[in-house]
């Protein structure tokens, strides 16, 4: 009680001329608000204090550094300046507790009102209702000021940052113009090995060709089983799926349970129990169709495409090779040719011409991965082995093309003619 009136006084005293309006939650008053106010905040300090008292020494230096990464991140762009990037998924969980824990023992450290935590959430139209729902269920929960934009992710951030008054025309500031716009900062759950996430650190400013704003990435150094590990220990609610098979969640589009958690009986695995993490993204591709026939005429070339291509990955198959046999020409070729059209050799693997070993790459880089060629390795037999692991991988079955069947068996008579 005596928390709760202290946060009155101090939302009273900061209630002058230039403080930003709040977003109330739907169906309450200014009273039950400021009450939710100091429930969330009371229940942030007593997470901080669970955090910093975590002993589990797989965690703990990394939520140590994850809290540090917030105070700095609210010293600079201040409580109202720090928006989250909430979309529901596993990483998404992680980010928002250690924000909510971060902004109360900030705002009580300087003697500040407690201000909900703001996020973010791209709804797109391929979201599960899982994940919606969740969502949903957790801004109520957690009296999160939530920010919708239906849109993309970069048409979204844009769109909200104008409304926020940022964004530095080029050129700078207009002769005039008292100061620049403010610069926001945007709290995402990326980690090393993220497709995209290239050489980025703590803080990374955005990139030329979107808005001015300050990427913030606390968990940036975090790997899967971290993530886990800390979701179980807290513990903290997540999405329905995670206890299905999913592993990595984009849209129903191009999501699915991850292979490598399927049981004998055709059910899976909770996500937490993957053991090798480098599959993390092996239920995710935007190349998986449905099971249709192979024919060519029947394939929509769009369907295998990305919108920007920036990396690829190389699988050459041939014994030849691992054995010593003979050299691997093609990669040296491949390189320069990927190289002249701009894309970034991800990753090269030589494999042999087994088809699970095949399957098992292809998944791998298929997660990682824009684009993924394979070099078929010398004779049919491989080139054989390669189509069926290509098939199986991307959830594809194999039939024979009727065309070219009829087109074989004319020029075998004609030959013979």
């Amino acid at each position: 009680a005596g928390a709760l009136q202290q946060i009155r006084r101090r939302s009273a005293a900061a209630g002058g001329a230039g403080q930003p309006a709040r977003v109330e939650q739907a169906g309450r008053t200014a009273e039950g608000q400021l009450e939710a106010d100091g429930a969330m905040y009371m229940d942030g300090l007593s997470l901080y204090d669970k955090l910093v008292a975590c002993n589990d020494s797989t965690i703990a230096g990394a939520i140590s550094t994850s809290l540090e990464t917030y105070k700095q991140a609210f010293r600079l762009y201040g409580p109202r300046g720090v928006i989250v990037s909430f979309n529901g998924g596993k990483d998404a969980v992680v980010i928002m507790h250690l924000a909510r824990a971060a902004l109360a023992k900030y705002c009580h450290d300087n003697g500040l009102p407690q201000q909900r935590l703001r996020v973010i959430y791209f709804l797109s139209k391929h979201e599960f209702p899982e994940v919606k729902e969740f969502v949903e269920s957790q801004v109520s929960l957690y009296n999160l000021e939530l920010q919708t934009y239906e849109t993309d992710f970069v048409s979204g951030l844009t769109a909200c940052i104008a409304s926020e008054g940022g964004g530095v025309p080029k050129g700078g500031v207009p002769n005039g113009q008292e100061k620049a716009p403010i610069t926001l900062g945007f709290v995402l759950g990326t980690r090393k090995g993220d497709p995209n996430c290239g050489e980025q650190n703590h803080f990374e400013p955005s990139s030329e060709w979107m808005p001015p704003f300050m990427r913030i990435n606390p968990i940036l150094k975090w790997d899967y089983g971290q993530v886990w590990r800390f979701i179980l220990w807290a513990p903290l609610a997540y999405p329905s799926l995670y206890d299905r098979g999913y592993t990595s969640l984009g849209g129903t589009h191009d999501t699915w349970e991850n292979p490598h958690l399927k049981c004998p009986d055709g059910g899976y695995l909770p996500a937490h129990l993957l053991s090798d993490w480098s599959l993390e993204r092996s239920g995710r591709s935007a190349r998986r169709v449905s099971s249709v026939d192979c024919e060519l005429q029947m394939i929509d070339d769009g369907g295998f495409r990305v919108e920007e291509a920036k990396t690829v990955g190389l699988v050459v198959v041939g014994d030849e090779i691992l054995k010593g046999r003979t050299c691997d020409t093609n990669t040296p070729f491949a390189t320069s040719k990927f190289r002249e059209v701009g894309m970034r050799l991800k990753r090269i693997s030589v494999v042999p011409d087994i088809e699970d070993d095949i399957v098992e790459e292809i998944r791998r880089q298929v997660s990682s991965c824009d684009v993924v060629v394979t070099s078929g390795g010398l004779g049919p037999t491989h080139d054989d082995v390669t189509l069926y692991a290509v098939a199986r991988a991307l959830g594809q079955r194999m039939v024979q093309n009727a065309e070219m069947v009829n087109l074989i068996r004319y020029r075998c008579v004609v030959s013979i003619l």
